[in-house]
């Protein structure tokens, strides 16, 4: 998880694992949901790589708009809006 996400990871945390198992799962459930999604889910990127590729090859993480100040509507903000 990167740094910059993780106060909002704790918390909402407990209000997911309230949901969670009032769903009837339990919070390994949730906690193997993550991992999956952290280290195995399959991703599509759509990017134009004459524009895109050099911040492939300087960054060891792929990184949306939402996570960079500089993209969409001014990073995890514009979110809020839709």
């Amino acid at each position: 998880m990167h740094l910059k996400f993780e106060p909002i990871h704790f918390k909402y945390q407990s209000k997911v694992l309230a949901k969670v198992r009032k769903l009837g799962y339990t919070e390994e459930d949730l906690e193997n949901l993550h991992h999956y999604i952290t280290n195995y889910a399959p991703i599509i990127v759509h990017m134009r790589a004459n524009n895109h590729f050099q911040h492939f090859v300087k960054d060891t993480h792929y990184r949306n708009a939402f996570e960079i100040s500089n993209a969409g509507k001014g990073g995890i903000g514009g979110r809020n809006e839709w």
